[in-house]
């Protein structure tokens, strides 16, 4: 079958198998790609950690001392070359290891990978997943879920991005002067203000961190994760779990089996499509969207059980999270590898309006 992201998945999974790493991946990953089989070394265009003053050298070197060896311990027969001259066209050791490589391991690999590949290209994950957006209930209002109130306020929607920096950093002398003393300097509160469009143009659609959003219970989290959803969801398969669905399972296991089971309408998933689901994580396709951290029943740090969740293939999507500012505060290192941002406050004419309609009369402003 022609398909190169099916190429480019084999090479990738035999450079993960065969310890291929730094520069010996990249010289493995292009010489071997399946369009560069008719082309000679110095046609090759391999982006080195270092610039080499030889590149073709340094691509021999890779492919003798690194890379050949390996092949022929997996069974690839590789002549050695310590003949003076070239090889004759077809039979240099590049040659031969390029078609061992297509001919007899991509036929293994195609065989093995084969019931998954099709159907992965047979299942429209991104249709499924713009069906599942188009379903869910949206909550664009200020609400007490939970207490038997509905409170109809639009939330001002715009996130906040707060950064710790020293006042004496711009002081070297007085920094040393204060340090010195056994004082450490003052810390300044910085923040930057992002209105809707400018977060989805300068955050989502230019970083590639994951995101953590939080706030005051209907300051507008969900109302941000529904927005973000809609921005990108024809470009990537977005997934929203709403974390208190979780039930004691991690989010591996809620994928494989509730998510994949309920997304396909199957009474239960075969390994087959559980495999499908894999593979599609590891397409750089996927966005998590969890919604309520604060809402995950737990007996530990919901955070900590997030940072838990989020390993193996799990970890290849990009996650946006929603949770309440209390929960984030009391551990705000659980997930060092978010960015924060943090929803704007009601203003005084908004916090009137809830507390009215909250207990049903005009407070005494």
């Amino acid at each position: 079958m022609s398909n190169p992201q099916i190429y480019s998945q084999f090479l990738e999974e035999l450079a993960n198998k065969y310890g291929f790493y730094g520069d010996t991946r990249k010289a493995f990953l292009v010489r071997f790609a399946h369009e560069n089989a008719v082309k000679p070394h110095t046609e090759l265009r391999i982006d080195w950690t270092r610039d080499p003053v030889e590149k073709e050298q340094k691509l021999l070197d890779e492919l003798k001392n690194n890379i050949y060896p390996v092949l022929q311990k997996e069974g690839c027969d590789i002549p050695e070359n310590n003949k003076r001259g070239r090889s004759k066209k077809g039979e240099s050791p590049w040659e031969k290891a390029h078609r061992w490589l297509w001919q007899i391991k991509f036929t293994e690999w195609e065989k093995s990978h084969n019931s998954s590949i099709v159907l992965e290209k047979s299942i429209d994950w991104q249709k499924i997943c713009i069906d599942i957006l188009n379903e869910l209930p949206k909550r664009h209002q200020a609400t007490g879920r939970g207490m038997g109130h509905e409170v109809n306020i639009d939330v001002p929607l715009g996130l906040v991005k707060s950064e710790t920096t020293s006042r004496c950093n711009s002081d070297a002398e007085n920094t040393d002067s204060v340090m010195q003393q056994g004082q450490l300097p003052d810390k300044t509160e910085i923040e930057k203000s992002y209105e809707y469009q400018e977060f989805l143009d300068e955050i989502i659609r230019k970083t590639s961190n994951n995101l953590a959003i939080v706030g005051e219970p209907g300051a507008g989290k969900t109302t941000w994760l529904d927005r973000i959803s809609q921005e990108i969801k024809q470009d990537f398969c977005v997934i929203w779990i709403p974390l208190e669905n979780l039930g004691g399972l991690t989010l591996e296991e809620y994928l494989l089996t509730k998510w994949l089971k309920d997304t396909l309408k199957v009474l239960e998933p075969t390994e087959q499509q559980k495999q499908a689901l894999v593979d599609l994580f590891s397409s750089d396709r996927v966005w998590l969207l969890l919604d309520g951290v604060d809402e995950m029943k737990t007996e530990v740090s919901p955070l900590s059980n997030i940072n838990k969740f989020l390993t193996g293939w799990v970890k290849k999507a990009r996650v946006v999270l929603t949770c309440r500012l209390n929960i984030w505060e009391a551990n705000p290192n659980g997930l060092p590898e978010f960015e924060t941002y943090r929803t704007l406050d009601f203003n005084q004419e908004q916090v009137k309006d809830f507390i009215v309609q909250w207990f049903g009369q005009k407070p005494g402003f």
